[in-house]
């Protein structure tokens, strides 16, 4: 009686301890530079968001190289505890590049802006088929909006294309991974931060001495106006032109 009595007792506290972790999410982060522990001014940025952000990241569906997916995993992870940190204030989603591109309503951004932005953040793949290899491209990057404003993070600044044009250099690929997990933080916090802030920085494109005014100039005054104040600085009369 008295054996049966406790294994009920053990099967009633499992469940109850499934319950609470449910609810209570902890991870013990044993990484020397506390790589899975959201930092003081993090948290304290993330408690005072004057505006809801939301976090658009392109690395959602399922066919993502072993690479890239623990870099989701990664993101989701931290993101979720900036979330919970936030006290929902902040809320984020995972989404393909083509659902990015395709749906309007969710995403009304301008389609040059988009096509400009992953063109310029792809990173080439090669990976090992039966028949020899082929290429894929990941876009490891998100956008992050807070009102009517938004910037873009990339996941993998500075790192470049390091080992993923080569199938066979998994170990590089992994190191490069690692530290996109380890700069991961900073770049989510300096954008939301960025947005949160009143003041814009302004940059002036000087035209009025030959300088292009087709088709790039336009797609870099998107580009800019997710960080800037952009202006066209024209030498010829001295006047500036924001665009």
């Amino acid at each position: 009686m008295m054996k049966k009595y406790i294994g009920w007792l053990v099967v009633v506290a499992a469940v109850a301890l499934i319950l609470l972790s449910a609810q209570w999410q902890y991870r013990v982060d044993l990484t020397a530079e506390q790589r899975y522990t959201v930092s003081n001014a993090s948290e304290q940025l993330l408690q005072q968001l004057k505006a809801p952000v939301e976090i658009t990241v392109l690395l959602g569906g399922d066919d993502l190289p072993s690479g890239f997916r623990k870099l989701a995993q990664a993101t989701d992870r931290f993101l979720a505890d900036c979330r919970s940190i936030s006290n929902g204030n902040l809320t984020y989603r995972f989404v393909s590049p083509d659902d990015f591109m395709n749906d309007s309503v969710r995403f009304p951004l301008d389609d040059t802006f988009k096509i400009t932005w992953l063109k310029s953040s792809a990173v080439k793949q090669n990976e090992v088929t039966k028949t020899g290899s082929s290429a894929v491209f990941n876009y490891p990057v998100a956008l992050v909006r807070s009102g009517d404003d938004f910037t873009t993070v990339n996941l993998l600044e500075g790192q470049g294309n390091k080992g993923f044009l080569n199938p066979n250099a998994a170990g590089l690929q992994f190191e490069t991974i690692n530290n996109a997990e380890a700069q991961m933080e900073y770049l989510f916090a300096s954008a939301i931060n960025s947005l949160q802030s009143s003041y814009v920085p302004t940059v002036a494109y000087a035209v009025g001495n030959g300088e292009p005014m087709g088709p790039e100039t336009y797609d870099l005054s998107q580009t800019l106006q997710s960080k800037y104040r952009f202006f066209l600085l024209n030498l010829q009369q001295a006047t500036l032109h924001q665009r």
